[in-house]
């Protein structure tokens, strides 16, 4: 699995950091070449916050979710690349969402609390995006879009001193 820190900052400048965990390059060229995992094991990940009070869950599943028909802020007016990705954040043990093309059968993405736009690419995460929250997920944040970045080493300072 790939592992990041990312920081979310809503429109508010409240900000709070979660661990994003989606898989690896080789974890998705072994399903492509049929020597190992399901389909669904090239999409699912997960994700934990690691400031509490921000979100109503603590953490639950990450899907990645390749679908070049949505119209999102990140590729709205662009050329859109379906190798680009969004993550869609859902509660833990979420079983009815994401991918509608998947070998494994239909999913649906209406259970997403959070989501990231243009997370990633087929070999790298991105740096930065928006992403957007629903009004039931938002606790201690703002509800609707919102920035995030990779965390750097200030950003993780920084937001410990803010949440203190």
């Amino acid at each position: 699995m790939r592992e990041n820190v990312v920081m979310i900052t809503d429109n508010a400048d409240r900000k709070f950091l979660m661990t994003i965990r989606t898989p690896s390059l080789g974890e998705k060229l072994r399903v492509m070449t049929g020597t190992g995992g399901r389909a669904s094991n090239m999409y699912r990940g997960s994700w934990e916050a690691l400031d509490q009070g921000y979100l109503r869950f603590k953490g639950g599943d990450a899907w990645r979710w390749a679908n070049p028909s949505v119209d999102s802020p990140a590729t709205r007016g662009a050329v859109r690349k379906y190798q680009e990705t969004h993550l869609l954040l859902r509660p833990p043990d979420g079983n009815d969402v994401v991918q509608d093309n998947l070998p494994d059968g239909p999913l649906r993405t209406s259970s997403w609390g959070l989501i990231l736009y243009a997370y990633d690419e087929v070999h790298k995460t991105n740096d930065s995006g928006t992403g957007e929250v629903k009004q039931p997920w938002a606790v201690g944040m703002k509800p609707g879009e919102f920035k995030w970045k990779l965390a750097t080493e200030a950003d993780l300072v920084a937001v410990r001193m803010q949440n203190r």
